[in-house]
């Protein structure tokens, strides 16, 4: 069966960015579901702990419901790491194992104090003249780090206004959040992941940039937790409710 082209990019963006929504306190488990269109997209589940002045988090998606039949994709995923006085990650390895249509792609890195010092890729990709120098990426985040940081329970005035320069490995992204807003009880903040290196030409005039929205709802405890996060794309929009 054939596969909508940037459907599985949309879905992995909604996935990535959910996939920590976790309070920061010890051994949490959650599940999030995600809807496309009003249909049932994907499933997640996801573990995290924070002790003290480190982190780990692992996560797992896979598409579910009328669109599991559709898209062949399956991420999971696990990062440790320290945190700044600020509260801020620092990342110090990412594993991640993708299959997309059929193939496996695994990556590691291994982050020194700026930038990555060891990065493993599987299959090996083919030289581009577009791909990066993974050692000489400053001060960059890998992916599930960042949307542990971005989505884990935080005072109201920590919530928005942040940004994160990103590494899968491959490429690089810029997340933004900001202009936090009330709605409905909920605190709002407009997010957007921009690409910047490592991507195609192809990839580049396809899409540059793309919004979305994060809702944070009262924990009870003096924090906000999210309550779910929200993206559109030509597929129609993408909200994965935290359950």
């Amino acid at each position: 069966m054939s596969r909508p082209r940037g459907l599985i990019p949309a879905l992995a963006l909604g996935g990535a960015l959910a996939l920590a929504g976790l309070p920061a306190s010890a051994n949490e488990s959650q599940r999030y579901e995600v809807y496309l269109g009003g249909l049932k997209a994907g499933d997640m589940q996801l573990e995290a702990q924070e002790s003290g002045s480190s982190y780990s988090v692992r996560g797992r998606m896979q598409p579910g419901g009328v669109l599991g039949y559709m898209v062949k994709f399956l991420f999971q995923g696990q990062a440790q790491g320290g945190l700044t006085g600020a509260g801020s990650v620092r990342p110090a390895r990412y594993e991640g194992k993708s299959q997309t249509r059929g193939r496996n792609n695994n990556v590691l890195i291994e982050f020194g104090p700026n930038a990555p010092r060891n990065v493993v890729l599987n299959p090996k990709p083919k030289p581009r003249p577009y791909r990066l120098d993974p050692t000489a990426q400053r001060n960059v985040v890998d992916p599930l780090s960042t949307a542990y940081d971005a989505l884990r329970a935080r005072p109201r005035g920590q919530i928005c206004n942040r940004s994160w320069t990103v590494f899968d490995g491959l490429k690089t992204s810029r997340v933004t959040l900001s202009r936090p807003r009330q709605e409905s009880g909920a605190v709002l903040c407009d997010g957007s992941l921009s690409r910047v290196g490592g991507y195609s030409p192809k990839d580049m005039a396809e899409a540059k940039s793309f919004p979305f929205t994060i809702h944070y709802v009262d924990a009870g405890d003096g924090t906000m937790k999210v309550s779910k996060f929200v993206t559109r794309s030509i597929f129609g929009t993408i909200v994965a409710h935290r359950r």
